[in-house]
């Protein structure tokens, strides 16, 4: 498995509220967590930091290893987000520059083929498979509740005045219930992390032109990041790209 990852403060924004690592622990052991602040709230880049950092510290003091089960990684996932939302809570409500902050959160654990996958906010992550690319996440969005419920269509999402209110995210509730997914990619199989500054900006039709290109992963990631600002650069732009190569 091979990983790159980017961040861009984009063309519009003052700081960078986004925030990303990936980690291996052993051969064939990896995390990749990406957080995007929430804009407008004070402190949106002290909770991303501090959401991905608190995930990075507990993986590497963990024992989970690449023949963990996925209920041990899910229940790992789940205790670990629970964690960093008290920690961010805490630190809102006991400092005053910090109030009112929060994070949307993915993390992936890759273990070998198999990758688990937990999800608060609205940042991404996509499975490109065979000249295709499927959202493995669901926005937690005031607007994704109203597609839902069929009250807005899709052009409608694209330009509501209040797509970016988030229904869940970390540090703004006293308890967290991330979504949580298993998969096992395939070679040539790629998996898209992204912020929604990638997501916002850039197509999916477009991401597949861009991953299907003859270039390196390297190469790919600059690309994307260089579609998102050249179609509006809105937000921050965040993003892991990954890809389970042949004898992988």
């Amino acid at each position: 498995m091979e990983f790159v990852h980017r961040t861009d403060i984009g063309k519009k924004r003052a700081i960078n509220e986004d925030y990303l690592q990936v980690v291996e622990t052993a051969p064939g052991m990896t995390l990749a967590v990406l957080a995007d602040g929430m804009g407008g709230h004070n402190a949106g880049d002290v909770a991303s930091e501090l959401a991905v950092r608190f995930l990075v510290d507990r993986f590497e003091k963990s024992d989970l290893v690449t023949d963990s089960n996925a209920q041990a990684v899910s229940a790992w996932l789940k205790e670990a987000y629970e964690g960093a939302n008290s920690r961010i809570s805490t630190i809102a409500e006991s400092d005053p520059s910090c109030k009112g902050m929060g994070t949307t959160l993915i993390a992936a654990v890759f273990q070998e083929r198999k990758v688990t996958f937990a999800h608060i906010g609205d940042s991404r992550v996509y499975l490109y498979s065979k000249g295709e690319i499927h959202p493995l996440t669901k926005d937690h969005s005031y607007v994704n509740v109203l597609l839902d419920s069929g009250e807005i269509n899709e052009e409608q999402a694209r330009t509501h005045p209040r797509k970016n209110m988030l229904m869940k995210a970390i540090g703004t509730e006293l308890s967290i219930d991330p979504d949580i997914l298993t998969v096992t990619m395939r070679e040539g199989e790629y998996v898209v992390m992204c912020s929604d500054g990638l997501s916002n900006m850039v197509t999916a039709e477009q991401m597949v032109h861009v991953i299907q290109k003859d270039a390196t992963l390297s190469a790919k990631a600059d690309t994307l990041v260089a579609l998102a600002n050249e179609q509006g650069g809105e937000d921050n732009i965040s993003l892991i790209l990954s890809q389970l190569k042949a004898g992988d």
